[in-house]
């Protein structure tokens, strides 16, 4: 046997599989986490002090930014996408009041909701960037995604704003998930400390849907009293946690036996997790006793059962510090 010619053939051999045999795409990706900001979100200001401002969003995309395998990105100039999306959970009248109310200068919608002259423009921006998070999702583009954005959107009904809510962004994508994308269930966990009454309101006619909402025991908007199995598919589940609870209490007993299962049953090809952070102790709005810690084991626990099927979007969180450490442990 030539020793010379088997050496220089392994040798070659070697050499192509280092430099033109695909790299598996887990090895290819630069940045494990997406996530989607824009800081034009700051034109959506109340003219008064408001709990709804863009601190809540602009200090955790600086707190980001130097976090290693975090890449921030701008949301999609896609308005017709965006627009689609919209108008699949919301009436059309709605969206056009909305927007005439803009065109305007804008003013309150309610005694804690309001609009800009330029809120629509940050309301599209927003929907994209949930929808750039699905999307990049689905395609298995990253370990994580999340949709650093505002305002908050889980307590719009197809037909009215409230709770600093104007457009429901979870169902929005939840819908173009499944009539864009491809997906044929989806998984919804909604965490922040108030129950998503649009949310619920807007996907429980849709079996292919399951929407689950862990909140506050009596927080607003006054709705979401526990049940089990809610809706005429049985896809709504509400679980009430007592005034003072934290994870260690019965906060994470509730979330691992119940939450979980129940949204992993319906077997999803994506969870969508409205994210909300107003369940933090140093949170005014609230009356819960989470610390931000407490978020990286909610995620870990996400992880471990739904893998890489996950995309958070920001709702609520109004202690900024706070909800910028909360954030950091998630994705």
């Amino acid at each position: 046997m030539n020793l010379n010619k088997f050496f220089k053939a392994i040798l070659v051999k070697s050499l192509v599989e280092a430099f033109f045999v695909p790299i598996p795409k887990t090895y290819s990706k630069l940045y494990s986490v997406k996530v989607i900001y824009d800081p034009n979100n700051v034109l959506h200001k109340a003219k008064y002090q408001h709990s709804e401002n863009s601190n809540r969003v602009d200090y955790a995309a600086q707190e980001l930014k130097n976090v290693e395998g975090i890449q921030i990105s701008s949301p999609a100039d896609d308005k017709e996408r965006a627009l689609r999306a919209i108008y699949r959970v919301h009436e059309k009248w709605y969206v056009d009041d909305v927007l005439a109310m803009c065109l305007k200068g804008g003013g309150n919608i309610d005694f804690d909701t309001y609009l800009t002259k330029d809120s629509f423009q940050v309301l599209i921006s927003t929907t994209s960037a949930w929808l750039d998070c699905c999307q990049a999702t689905l395609n298995d583009e990253n370990e994580a995604t999340f949709a650093l954005t505002r305002p908050p959107g889980h307590h719009a009904t197809s037909c009215q704003a409230m709770g600093f809510c104007i457009i429901n962004f979870a169902a929005a994508t939840a819908m173009y998930a499944l009539e864009e994308l491809g997906a044929q269930r989806i998984s919804m966990l909604d965490f922040d400390v108030h129950y998503g009454n649009g949310v619920a309101a807007i996907v429980r006619k849709d079996s292919r849907i399951r929407y689950c909402s862990l909140h506050e025991k009596g927080s607003f908007p006054g709705t979401g009293l526990e049940e089990s199995e809610g809706g005429p598919n049985k896809n709504i589940r509400t679980i009430e946690v007592e005034v003072g609870c934290s994870w260690k209490d019965n906060y994470s007993q509730r979330f691992e036996k119940e939450v979980i299962p129940w949204l992993l049953e319906h077997d999803p090809d994506i969870l969508i997790v409205s994210a909300g952070y107003d369940a933090l102790e140093d949170d005014e709005l609230a009356n819960l006793c989470m610390q931000p810690e407490d978020f990286y084991l909610i995620s870990s626990k996400l992880k471990e059962s739904f893998g890489n099927r996950i995309m958070f979007g920001l709702e609520g969180g109004y202690a900024v510090e706070a909800t910028s450490k909360a954030i950091k442990y998630t994705p």
